[in-house]
């Protein structure tokens, strides 16, 4: 699945896809702009910083991880199946 945001965020795209065992499922939100750099899931500077590091934490919780690359974030969370 590929997404590409429309208007301020036109340089944006997102992407859903399998990791390659298929355990995992990756989200990748790319063309991100941080303006100060830093790992948005591990800062605490700014509303932004909370709420992103609070969405780590749940992530993390769940058995997943998230992390900045660049201009990708990045979320891998574990594939329940019944």
């Amino acid at each position: 699945l590929n997404m590409r945001p429309s208007g301020d965020n036109a340089g944006l795209s997102i992407h859903l896809r399998p990791d390659e065992d298929g355990q995992r499922a990756i989200v990748e939100w790319r063309g991100v702009k941080i303006n100060n750099g830093d790992d948005p899931f591990h800062s605490f500077a700014g509303s932004e910083g909370l709420r992103m590091s609070l969405a780590a934490k749940i992530i993390e919780a769940h058995g997943g991880e998230a992390n900045y690359d660049a201009d990708t974030l990045r979320a891998q969370l574990p594939i329940s199946r019944p």
